[in-house]
Order: C-alpha cells, then structure tokens, then sequence
C-alpha cells in the first residue's frame, strides 16, 4: 500500500467500522432514491395529463409550477452520471482501511462543479491525482486548499474520501497519469504539518 510505503498512517480496522460513516453513505443513498422516485412520479403525472383531453391547461400550469423541480432533478442525475454511486462507496467502505494522505485541492478547469485532488508524497510532489465533488464546506475550510484526508480503496481506482474523523464523506475518481499535466510544485510552509498529521496523529484519538 503507497501510504504504508511513504510512512503514511493506515487504519488498523475498514472505514466501516468508523462510527458515522455507513450512516453518511445510507443517507446519501437515500436521498439519491427519494429523487429518483420524485422524477418519476412526476414524468407520470405529465404523461397522465397528456393522454387525457381537456386537461392540457392543467398539464401546462403543471409544467410551469414543476419546471424548477424537475429541471434540478434532471441536472442532478445527469451531474451524477459515472460517479460512484452510495453502493460503490459502501462496498469500498467495507474492504478498506482509510489511508492518511497530505492534499492539495484544485479547482477543475475542466469540469463545472468538481476539484482536482492531489495526494503528495514526503517531498511534495504528486503521487496521485483524482477528480472529486468535494463538498463546499470541505473546500473551504482548507487552508491555502491544503490539508489532511482520508482515503480508502485502490488508489488507481474510485475511492471513499473523508475529512479527519470521518464528519463528511463523498466520491473521487482517479485520473490516468496520461491525462494528468506536469507538475513541479512543492510544499512549502506547511508541510512539517501535513506531513506530521499524516505519520502520527491522524488515528490517535480513535486508538485511546
């Protein structure tokens, strides 16, 4: 394992284990099903007032009040399209342990909506890039878009990320090193503290 092989923390038990983090993944699932099941009832109740005459003024006073609704689960769904799914990551939560990996975030000049992730090996440089819907809250709070994840699942592959002691979780998927661009940058200020956090103090709170 690359974490192992850099020094890097690796968690004694499977990332399900961690308390709160099946519930986060059977949350997400849930709520993927709920909008799954709003779409479809309502692409029946516009079929419905389609098929019967006279009912077109409903089915265009329908359309007007329900257009904001299901243009948003439209664009969820196709936003969603070839990410992990709640499953996927349960499945990954179940077989692997959380890696402890020093980040670096990147907006994705390519993609609307996501962030490039780049775990950084002891000296700085890159040692895999993945593409990620990193949660706003996330983003945010990390300084300088640097700081300290957990990963679980093979790193060339989609993988399970969360924020230290697993508050919130979500999706990444790796990127080909053909369809990565060169990089020659390098920790700086902070990486006696990322690097720290990585080796030593990720798992203590959960081994006391």
């Amino acid at each position: 394992m690359l974490a192992e092989e850099y020094g890097y923390q690796v968690s004694d038990r499977r990332a399900a284990e961690f308390p709160g983090v099946m519930e986060l993944l059977r949350s997400g699932r849930r709520k993927s099903l709920q909008r799954g099941a709003a779409g479809v009832a309502v692409l029946a109740c516009v079929g419905v007032l389609w098929m019967f005459p006279g009912t077109h003024l409903f089915l265009f006073a329908g359309a007007f009040l329900l257009a904001p609704y299901v243009l948003t689960v439209l664009w969820v769904v196709i936003t969603d399209a070839g990410w992990p799914g709640a499953a996927e990551l349960m499945r990954l939560a179940r077989q692997h342990p959380f890696q402890v990996w020093p980040c670096q975030a990147e907006e994705d000049s390519k993609r609307w909506n996501t962030k490039r992730l780049l775990l950084l090996a002891p000296d700085g440089k890159v040692a895999r890039e993945f593409r990620t819907k990193m949660p706003d809250s996330v983003w945010h709070g990390m300084t300088d878009g640097r700081g300290v994840l957990w990963i679980a699942g093979d790193l060339r592959f989609n993988c399970l990320v969360a924020t230290p002691g697993a508050d919130s979780v979500w999706a990444a998927r790796a990127i080909p090193p053909e369809a990565q661009p060169p990089r020659s940058s390098h920790l700086n200020a902070v990486e006696d503290e990322l690097l720290r956090a990585a080796t030593q103090e990720a798992f203590r709170y959960w081994l006391l």
